[in-house]
């Protein structure tokens, strides 16, 4: 273990045969060593795996994963508000037209004729109705309360309270409304019921499955709040010092070397014995440290990340970091533009020209099945994608209108009836990819793959951030490609939404989003639509999100806007010295108040 070692002392013999000593005791200590260093640990600018460690240190929830990371459990607040224990509502209200409200797909809309919306007493998209009317309507309004334990406090000793709550809730919203447009554009009210209790109010129609998301993390309105909210983004107290509720205080921050934390005295679970340790000390060590040797040699406790072999007798934690993903321009912005993936024929035959078993051995990843890892709740192991079958591919290629006139795959198939492309039309494909190593392993095993199928690729590699651009100048987000390859941060709920009509780039209003859109594929099915947003907006309690889900996931293995080629993994590793360690999705040690030496 890493411990600090104690100042040499002498102790002197007792002059009193009565007296007596008690040594002072060698503070108990785990250094974790972090690959990088955060920028800031302001609670709503903080990003990245490094700062969510230090963070989940410093508070605690307000809400947490249980040990098998499929259930949230309150931490901060007495209980998960649900509609058997009081704390969610399905309150009836009034809306009149032209009045805001959140229709059964999720969407933020006026109340106007032709508007599908959920009347009160309706939770699901089977009893929704359609708005034809001028007369007002009865709908659901959703209410959250949350209350807080009794006898909280800051680390500084001063009480926390609901309205360091609300004050988080007005940070956000000057802050914030961008970052956090979803939510608290569906926000009617959020609001003090007493001084242990916040109540949010959505606007009419809203639901979906995070009832923990609706609670904002307190701040410290004693602290910050004589600050102009704006200021708070350029106030080293915030970005440095950051104050909190959990097991440890920062105590001190060495710029590129480490960040000392201490056991807070006025942490509520220390009856409970915790945290175990009496200090934690975040290293920020080079590429040359991030090996199982650092953790041998006794410098460090944790290493996150890890890199090169993992030897025998060492606790290794591996969590999907990004899934990459091959994307078809199904529907161009440019509209004259015709685009040979616009056929599901054409993208099934893709998914069987490739072996993305290949590509993942190549590439270092685990093989993916789908937008989510098959360890997660919501996989759908009945979704099957295409399997590596290239004559079985040829022959989707024949049927969608591109055939091998001269029946040599060294020159490209012909358009010979293929939807929007004049007859004999080769069959040529630019694949954009950036320099990064192994997206051009895959790449070039992607153009392999086609080139034996009869469709010519050329690779078209710029930096990320040129064809990842927003649009409508970068090509993947201006929709103005074929295929492009790149990796998505991997979620610990399904990303469905990424790939709804609603979220298609391009020209407003037209286009909801605007060019801020993620769906760039162009991808819009409705009964795809309908599976995602039935599931996006069910109750946490509603049995029927998982089946919607599956369903979501299964339609897109059929339509195939994105292949799954590979999970690119973060690894981390621990001393078998140290239990009680677990990681969330992302990887921060969110229960790190809980680590102990196993021999305890």
């Amino acid at each position: 273990m890493a411990h600090t070692e104690a100042p040499g002392m002498e102790v002197q013999m007792p002059t009193l045969a009565a007296a007596t000593f008690t040594p002072t005791a060698i503070p108990s200590q785990l250094t974790v060593c972090l690959g990088s260093e955060p920028a800031s640990l302001f609670p709503y600018t903080a990003s990245g795996r490094a700062a969510q460690a230090i963070l989940a240190a410093v508070y605690d929830g307000p809400f947490e994963p249980d040990e098998n990371l499929n259930n949230v459990i309150p931490i901060i607040v007495e209980k998960y508000p649900a509609l058997d224990n009081g704390g969610m509502r399905l309150d009836p209200v009034t809306v009149n037209p032209g009045e805001r409200i959140v229709d059964s797909a999720g969407e933020l809309v006026t109340l106007s004729e032709g508007v599908a919306y959920r009347p009160a007493g309706c939770t699901q998209r089977t009893c929704e109705a359609i708005y034809t009317g001028s007369a007002a309507v009865q709908m659901n309004q959703w209410v959250l309360v949350y209350t807080l334990l009794p006898g909280l406090t800051w680390s500084d000793g001063a009480p926390l309270t609901a309205d360091d709550s609300l004050y988080g809730y007005e940070v956000a919203q000057v802050l914030f409304p961008l970052v956090k447009s979803d939510l608290l554009s569906r926000t009617a009210s959020y609001s003090l019921v007493d001084e242990r209790t916040v109540e949010w109010k959505g606007l009419p129609g809203y639901q979906d499955g995070d009832a923990a998301g609706k609670f904002f993390a307190p701040l410290p309105r004693h602290a910050w709040g004589s600050l102009p909210t704006q200021e708070l983004l350029e106030s080293e107290s915030a970005a440095h010092s950051p104050l909190g509720w959990g097991a440890y205080v920062l105590r001190e921050w060495r710029p590129g070397e480490q960040i000392l934390l201490e056991r807070n005295p006025n942490y509520f679970r220390a009856g409970e014995g915790l945290p175990y340790y009496d200090r934690l000390v975040f290293r920020f060590v080079p590429a040359s440290m991030q090996s199982a040797a650092a953790i041998n040699s006794g410098e460090c406790d944790l290493l996150d990340p890890i890199v090169g072999e993992l030897p025998e007798g060492l606790q290794v934690f591996r969590q999907p970091a990004s899934w990459t993903l091959l994307m078809a321009g199904i529907q161009p912005a440019d509209v004259s533009r015709p685009s040979p993936f616009a056929s599901q024929a054409m993208r099934q035959a893709v998914a069987m020209c490739i072996d993305r078993q290949a590509i993942a051995q190549v590439t270092g990843g685990e093989l993916a099945q789908a937008y989510l890892p098959a360890e997660s709740a919501y996989f759908n192991p009945q979704a099957v994608l295409p399997v590596y079958d290239q004559a079985a591919g040829q022959a989707l290629l024949t049927s969608a209108g591109w055939f091998d006139a001269d029946n040599n795959l060294a020159t490209p198939r012909t358009a010979q009836g293929a939807a929007g492309f004049a007859p004999g039309s080769p069959l040529l494909v630019r694949l954009l990819v950036s320099p990064d190593p192994a997206l051009q392993a895959a790449a070039l095993l992607i153009q392999q793959g086609l080139a034996g199928c009869g469709m010519q690729v050329e690779l078209d590699t710029r930096p990320a951030a040129e064809y990842l651009a927003p649009g409508p100048t970068g090509p993947v987000f201006g929709r103005a490609f074929d295929l492009a390859l790149f990796a998505w941060q991997a979620a610990d709920t399904p990303s469905c939404w990424l790939l709804l009509s609603s979220r298609i780039p391009g020209y407003y209003p037209q286009y909801t989003q605007g060019w801020g859109g993620a769906n760039a594929a162009g991808y819009a099915s409705p009964e795809f639509d309908r599976y995602c947003s039935s599931a996006l907006t069910g109750l946490p309690s509603d049995g029927e999100v998982l089946q919607a889900y599956a369903q979501a996931q299964a339609r897109l293995a059929e339509d195939l806007p994105v292949l799954p080629l590979y999970w690119q993994e973060r690894v981390a590793a621990a001393s078998q010295d140290v239990c009680g360690l677990a990681v969330s999705g992302r990887l921060a040690w969110w229960n790190i108040d809980k680590a102990v030496e196993c021999s305890r």
